[in-house]
């Protein structure tokens, strides 16, 4: 009876474990074939989107080609008109000439609405066409007692104009838009003027101007060209017609509707009664306004992107909304406008939702039949799947004990067993080598290096943080850490400029040396005029956006120890030494003595020819039983002011009267130096040491190191 049971209880638990996995695998078609469908529609979706989106951006392009069009032949004009003037070809001063030239113009250009000449006492004369296509002439002329006087004209021929108006006028050249645009111009090149509106029909308009100088560079005048915007605002009607509800406009980088769908809107009367070009924020048409102050516009139209759509939402209604960046590059000022589309997402999407229902029902009727394939062939694989899922969690722990497997007539399946008996051999054989413990581990390689060094004259600069306690406490962590990168790398980049190796950073500090690895003839020199080039660095960043922190220095030269130092299994190349140690000592020792870059005896006498130093004191570092003298390093001597001259040989005088413990010739010395300079913490610390060692009795060996007096 238990033999029996035996086989029933494994059929059993083997027909279990095929029910889960086909429910298992039933489960996963569901939800994969929900995913599939959810991303079909997305992408559907998307794609009409995105078609929708090509096809706006044809027709933002399409606005910007006509811009290019219009304008293309300006430059051209104006550069011949101009040429005409500067040969003598037409004459400034000859008005039937200029009027004849700027006729030809308009003829041969009919895009452009007008074309003139301004001259520098504010006279001007211009030929424009009308609605009608009838050219007048306007012309703004002084008489003989310098009044400005209007004269308009009919033209009936190119020599035969029909007065019509004659009337006085404060009207002056020199104050229009075209004229100081010119001006503007610094290489005397064409030039496109702000948009701005034209009168008396106030539509927006542009002109392009140029300086014209005559042979001998005398300055004649200003040549220039119109043209009205009212075609693109023609161009974005037709748009309108075939999408329901879409909007398109053009503006420019201060939010200036240059054009819209409805040409009535691009200009209104401001709040002086006067006529003036409409804003993005202040436009009739509310959609309009909401795009201005969803997206930020226009303070944020440097981030549109030609290649993304953007959404807003207005009252209750999602909108798709298509930017194009219209540059004609090879201006001197761009034309950089920014033409928009704004697109009902309805009258995009409307055949979309439709397309889905009738996917989703194909879908429901495919995914039927398919779910009743998996379910038999999941039934099978979980035969010969059976057990590998444990073998393999055996193998992950290394236990390469053989398994019991059922053989299969899957191909796939049965040559994921010989490879899995492969890996086993493979194991088995690897652990004879090496412990099981040791192939679980990770195994890393590299090129090892051999420790070891040689003595070299080098000069070591230290660097600290002045008060980086301080500062470390009032910034959050990553700001210390990115202003810290900062100031090290400021300090680095002048450390490489000067032939240094930066050795390592301590914290805020920066550890630098020269004359290794390679050799640098003038090594103490170099670090010299780096730590002044750094101080300078950290000065003149004082009044900009990203003062650097304050920093003390400490340089000395000395025979150190270099190379690749440490242990077998870490090394570093750096430098060590008494000497080394002593560069560390002596930047902090500026903190007692109020100064910013300090340098050893070593230092100074190899410097002296080049370099501006004072003496500061005959210290004993820690670590060190002998005094040592240190200097403050003021200038390079080349580059000194005569203060800072005087007040070095004031101090070496002081302190050698210092050191002879002629105390109050000492002292006046020291008072001499706060004459050169007033906040000089030196000499105010050594008028106080001369005062407290005048009274008292010091050893005859006294080497010049001071010692507080006892109590």
């Amino acid at each position: 009876m238990a033999q029996s049971d035996t086989p029933n209880s494994s059929r059993r638990t083997r027909f279990a474990l095929r029910t889960i996995l086909a429910q298992l695998t039933a489960t996963a078609v569901i939800a994969t074939a929900l995913s599939v469908g959810t991303v079909a529609f997305i992408n559907s979706r998307s794609t009409v989107e995105q078609l929708s989106g090509e096809v706006f951006r044809l027709q933002a392009e399409y606005a910007n080609a006509r811009v290019i069009e219009y304008s293309s032949s300006a430059r051209h004009t104006v550069d011949l008109y101009s040429t005409l003037l500067q040969d003598g070809v037409i004459s400034p001063d000859d008005l039937k000439e200029i009027g004849g030239h700027c006729i030809d113009v308009i003829r041969a250009n009919p895009r452009l609405s007008s074309a003139g000449f301004g001259k520098p006492n504010g006279e001007a004369m211009w030929v424009s066409i009308d609605a009608n296509r009838q050219l007048r002439v306007q012309s703004f002329l002084r008489d003989d007692s310098g009044e400005m006087m209007r004269r308009s004209f009919h033209v009936i021929a190119d020599d035969e104009w029909q007065p019509e108006t004659e009337e006085k006028s404060d009207y002056d050249g020199r104050q229009r838009p075209w004229f100081n645009a010119a001006l503007r111009s610094a290489e005397h090149d064409s030039v496109w003027t702000a948009p701005y509106l034209y009168i008396p029909e106030y539509v927006p308009g542009v002109s392009l101007t140029k300086q014209v100088y005559d042979a001998q560079g005398t300055f004649l005048g200003v040549a220039f060209v119109d043209f009205e915007l009212h075609f693109l605002s023609r161009a974005l009607e037709a748009f309108q017609a075939d999408l329901p509800g879409a909007q398109a406009l053009v503006f420019d980088e201060v939010g200036t509707v240059l054009a819209h769908t409805d040409p009535t809107t691009t200009s209104r009367k401001n709040e002086a009664g006067e006529m003036a070009m409409v804003r993005l924020d202040n436009h009739s048409e509310p959609i309009v306004r909401r795009l201005a102050s969803d997206l930020g516009l226009p303070a944020t139209i440097d981030s549109l992107d030609n290649t993304r759509m953007e959404h807003i939402e207005f009252d209750g209604e999602r909108f798709v909304v298509i930017f194009h960046r219209a540059k004609l590059v090879g201006e001197r000022t761009r034309l950089d406008w920014m033409v928009a589309v704004l697109v009902p997402e309805a009258v995009i999407l409307a055949g979309v939702r439709e397309q889905g229902w009738t996917s989703a029902a194909v879908g429901a009727l495919l995914f039927l039949v398919f779910l009743l394939s998996v379910i038999v062939i999941s039934r099978r694989l979980s035969d010969s799947f059976y057990g590998f899922f444990d073998e393999m969690q055996r193998l992950a722990e290394l236990d390469l004990s053989e398994p019991q497997r059922r053989d299969t007539r899957i191909r796939e399946v049965h040559a994921l067993g010989d490879n899995i008996d492969h890996m086993r051999t493979g194991l088995r054989s690897f652990e004879r080598y090496v412990s099981a413990a040791l192939v679980r581990d990770l195994v890393r390689s590299g090129v090892e290096a051999q420790p070891g060094g040689k003595d070299r004259e080098v000069t070591i600069l230290f660097s600290d943080v002045e008060g980086f306690t301080t500062i470390s406490e009032s910034l959050e962590p990553h700001q210390l850490a990115v202003k810290l990168s900062h100031n090290l790398e400021e300090a680095s980049l002048i450390v490489d400029a000067h032939e240094g190796t930066v050795d390592k950073y301590i914290g805020d500090s920066v550890m630098a040396f020269w004359n290794a690895p390679n050799k640098v003839a003038d090594h103490p020199l170099q670090a010299c005029q780096a730590a002044l080039e750094i101080i300078e660095r950290i000065r003149q960043s004082a009044d900009g956006p990203e003062p650097l922190w304050p920093i003390r220095i400490g340089i000395n030269t000395t025979v150190a120890l270099v190379g690749n130092l440490g242990s077998v299994s870490h090394l570093d190349y750096t430098v060590i030494g008494d000497g080394v140690n002593l560069a560390s000592r002596i930047e902090g020792i500026n903190k007692q003595y109020g100064t910013r870059i300090l340098v050893g005896e070593s230092t100074r006498q190899a410097v002296a020819e080049n370099m501006l130093t004072r003496p500061v004191d005959r210290v004993i570092v820690k670590g060190q039983s002998r005094p040592e003298p240190i200097h403050e390093l003021i200038a390079q001597r080349a580059a000194a002011s005569p203060a800072q001259l005087d007040l070095a040989r004031a101090t070496t005088e002081a302190f050698t009267a210092y050191l002879e413990q002629r105390w109050e010739e000492a002292e006046a010395g020291y008072r001499r130096c706060l004459k050169y300079s007033s906040e000089d913490p030196l000499a105010r610390l050594f008028v106080e040491r001369c005062q407290a060692l005048r009274g008292r009795d010091l050893p005859s060996d006294w080497d010049g190191v001071y010692s507080e007096p006892g109590p």
